[in-house]
């Protein structure tokens, strides 16, 4: 079983498809930073505050970067995300957000019991502790 810290690099090295240079500038942190958190020779693990930095700056929910996702083929976040503003974000996961809630007044729509777990609460929270 992988460690959170193998996660998270793994994660963040999926992120930086681009290039660890577009991936500093997402997560606003410079080259050599980012070339230290998940370059081929890593000197600094991604901590959890640093880890909920990166899941903002890539439109990740919370505690993304903890989960395995090397079975996933789908890594990108959908076209036009990094070229929105933090307002304009805010919007379109608020737009959604209301989608949802919706969604989840119709009494036609049933809620998952896997959904109102305490388990399934922790792994949207992130599962890494430090």
């Amino acid at each position: 079983m992988k460690t959170c810290l193998e996660l998270r690099l793994e994660n963040a090295r999926a992120l930086a498809g681009n290039g660890p240079a577009e991936f500093a500038r997402k997560v606003n942190i410079t080259g050599q930073q980012a070339n230290q958190m998940i370059g081929p020779n890593p000197t600094r693990g991604i901590g959890h505050e640093k880890a909920r930095e990166i899941e903002r700056a890539h439109g990740r929910e919370v505690g993304w970067l903890d989960h395995d996702h090397s079975q996933n083929e789908e890594l990108d976040t959908p076209a036009g995300w990094g070229a929105l503003t933090e307002i304009e974000r805010a919007r379109v996961e608020g737009f959604i957000s209301g989608l949802l809630a919706v969604r989840s007044s119709d009494p036609r729509q049933q809620q998952s019991p896997d959904d109102a777990t305490p388990e399934t609460a922790q792994n949207r929270r992130g599962s890494c502790k430090q």
